[in-house]
């Protein structure tokens, strides 16, 4: 199965289909839908075919079963009372490795790179990113405001709902209160005042060294900001 396999309707039948009919039928309140979480990743690389992942031949097979998926599921009469699409992109800190398959690549993700993978306003609703800070000894350590900024220039101007789709830090290696000073930082980034106004949801990834309780500095953190005004 790759992006264009699907986009060209040779799954129409087997799943596409079955799927917005489940859909239809059994779905009393919206779902939020994102196809391919972290397109551009590693795990995806089988879906662009023959083709590198960063052909340009891979976004154009991505946003084109995209746009395919969204058609059927319209012509079988999916609506917004039951689908809420999702766009979820991932940020510069993940996959390392793998940006240097090309000379000719940046060595970040950033603008350019999502704009060559999205699929328009028009065709979306919620718009979010997968952000990630520092390793296990607290390499590659951004304060929250660091990690999302870039995010948020490109998303803020769109007609879109952007939000935070899963983020969280590992410990600062032999210092827990890094950790602790990461989450306190979320009520000065979101809600109407903070740096980032137009962002409404943000949700914790909730595993491995990512937990926000990998000590008990990091739960007093983030307990102390989920419970912050606004």
């Amino acid at each position: 199965m790759t992006w264009r396999s699907i986009a060209n309707g040779d799954w129409d039948a087997q799943l596409i289909v079955p799927a917005a009919r489940h859909i239809v039928a059994n779905v009393a309140r919206p779902i939020v839908l994102a196809l391919c979480n972290e397109m551009m990743s590693k795990d995806f690389v089988q879906a662009c075919g023959g083709f590198r992942r960063y052909d340009p031949e891979c976004p154009a097979a991505y946003k084109a079963m995209y746009w395919h998926v969204q058609k059927v599921f319209a012509r079988e009469g999916v609506t917004h009372k039951q689908v809420i699409w999702s766009w979820n992109t991932m940020n510069v800190l993940l996959d390392a490795p793998a940006r240097n398959e090309s000379k000719s690549r940046k060595l970040a993700y950033g603008e350019e790179d999502w704009d060559e993978w999205y699929v328009g306003d028009e065709n979306v609703s919620w718009v979010g990113i997968n952000a990630f800070s520092a390793d296990v000894r607290g390499n590659n350590w951004v304060t929250l405001r660091q990690l999302y900024e870039p995010f948020y220039r490109w998303v803020a101007p769109k007609s879109v709902q952007p939000f935070f789709h899963a983020f969280g830090t590992a410990e600062w290696y032999g210092d827990h209160t890094r950790k602790k000073a990461w989450y306190e930082e979320l009520p000065s980034l979101l809600g109407p005042n903070g740096a980032f106004p137009r962002v409404r949801v943000a949700t914790i990834y909730p595993e491995m060294k990512y937990d926000p309780q990998t000590s008990e500095e990091s739960i007093a953190g983030f307990k102390w900001a989920a419970n912050s005004p606004g």
